[in-house]
């Protein structure tokens, strides 16, 4: 019988490090800790004391060109 997996995999299983985003977008580690505190890039999920960003989020970034996350949030209060 197959163990399910707890929260804590889970959330490591769908979430990246800062190294792991900072090598995914070739920029130093502070970098992504300062473009997190001015919302350039989407934020930071907590787990106890981990701080790790969802892949999927990241990856959907990405792909729409890593768009200030800022402006993202002007356009999602305008349209409410």
């Amino acid at each position: 019988m197959r163990k399910s997996k707890s929260v804590r995999e889970r959330f490591i299983e769908s979430t990246l490090t800062v190294e792991e985003v900072s090598t995914l977008l070739g920029i130093g580690v502070r970098t992504v800790w300062r473009w997190e505190s001015i919302q350039k890039m989407p934020a930071s999920k907590s787990f106890g004391h981990w701080k790790r960003w969802d892949k999927q989020e990241i990856d959907d970034w990405v792909n729409s060109g890593c768009p200030d996350q800022r402006e993202i949030d002007i356009k999602k209060k305008g349209e409410q």
